[in-house]
């Protein structure tokens, strides 16, 4: 499940599901989310990164950013 939402939902969507699993005490959930939305293309990443930001989720940009940055794409 994380994986399919990571890799099929829209950028808002995923910036939903990360702050919904954040808010329910789903930290690993939340992070295994960003981990596997960093695999997807560039544009997909700025722009799931950019909907973080304009939540103000700037810790999941962070490790959304870091985790595309290491190469973590397929």
């Amino acid at each position: 499940m994380m994986w399919s939402a990571a890799t099929t939902l829209s950028a808002r969507d995923v910036q939903i599901f990360v702050a919904q699993c954040r808010t329910a005490g789903l930290e690993k959930a939340a992070d295994q989310v960003i981990t596997n939305a960093a695999r997807r293309d560039a544009q997909a990443v700025l722009n799931i990164a950019s909907a973080l930001h304009k939540s103000e989720q700037y810790t999941d940009v962070g490790l959304l950013l870091a985790a595309a940055a290491q190469g973590e794409r397929v």
